[in-house]
């Protein structure tokens, strides 16, 4: 950890990215009702990151001399889509870095479960919005509660079995109206299915990716009444209504001023709430990442991030 914190501050001073995140793939095989991904995926290209452009693009930037961020394989869509997941993961990691990944666990089968297991993953988070079929069903538009049960107790299992501590696996619980009468019965099953941790987070509002009136019936229908998982005080118009939501605990400053995310075709993007590839900053199949990095454009867009003055700003806490 100490040697962790040390990386991030020699980073920040040089003016190097301090996290980077990259998209294995930008598809998703569910339809979550809140998922910007989904609002978003006609106006973003699709696809998913070939192997050997992953591996180029780890070359391009661990050039750099004594620099190994940490890095995350998710963003938009469901990583384990990519076929080449599993040697992505193992590519960075023999490269020292420390990967981590987010996955709806439809797809973690068997043979995904052998091959994450021995591939050097750090960290594994798991997106799991019901305790019950019902509940999470409804969140999860497309996914078979059973199932996914089955796939995550299975992985635990198996690790186990291994005698394995890695990878750690941190079920999210997005808190939202219709779920949050399970909140006891999700950290039962988190206990029966021997996940290490369960993170219990508030909802976001899309109201940079959907209508106004969309997003505000959304955080209507969705938004939790405890305002222990409520992020948002609503803005109401001279009539008294509903007419958009500012967040409670805004930061004055962003670490994506200091940090990097690209896509599953290479454009990069803002940041991790970026869905729809708001501002183009360039392409790292087109142009070597450091080049990019360093360039006066990047450089003002990651000023104006790191500010907060951008208006994807404005409801991200």
């Amino acid at each position: 950890m100490l040697r962790r914190y040390l990386n991030k501050a020699r980073y920040r001073r040089l003016g190097l990215p301090v996290y980077l995140m990259i998209e294995p793939a930008s598809t998703c095989n569910l339809r979550c009702p809140y998922c910007s991904a989904l609002q978003t995926s006609e106006a973003v290209p699709s696809g998913i990151m070939k192997l050997e452009q992953f591996q180029g693009l780890l070359d391009d930037i661990l050039a750099r001399k004594n620099y190994c961020p940490p890095l995350d394989l998710f963003y938009r869509g469901e990583p384990l889509i990519n076929p080449d997941f599993a040697a992505m993961v193992r590519s960075a990691a023999e490269r020292s870095l420390t990967v981590g990944t987010s996955t709806n666990a439809t797809l973690l089968n068997e043979r995904r479960r052998g091959e994450i297991l021995t591939s050097g993953l750090a960290t594994m988070i798991v997106s799991f919005d019901g305790a019950t079929k019902q509940t999470y069903e409804a969140h999860r538009v497309g996914a078979v509660f059973e199932k996914v049960v089955e796939n995550v107790s299975a992985f635990t299992a198996e690790r186990r079995r291994r005698r394995l501590k890695r990878p750690f696996v941190d079920l999210q619980f997005i808190v939202t109206r219709k779920n949050h009468h399970e909140i006891d019965l999700m950290r039962e099953l988190c206990r029966q299915m021997g996940v290490d941790h369960l993170s219990l987070k508030s909802m976001r509002v899309p109201l940079m990716d959907r209508p106004l009136e969309e997003a505000l019936a959304l955080g209507r229908d969705l938004l939790p009444d405890d305002p222990a998982f409520r992020r948002y005080r609503e803005v109401r118009d001279e009539e008294g209504r509903v007419c958009g939501y500012e967040c409670l605990t805004a930061m004055q400053t962003c670490e994506w001023g200091r940090s990097a995310a690209i896509r599953a075709n290479g454009d990069i993007g803002l940041c991790c709430q970026d869905y729809g590839d708001t501002v183009r900053i360039g392409n790292v199949f087109e142009a070597n990442f450091w080049e990019l990095w360093w360039s006066e454009t990047y450089r003002k867009i990651r000023e104006s991030i790191g500010q907060r003055r951008l208006p994807i700003c404005r409801t991200c806490d």
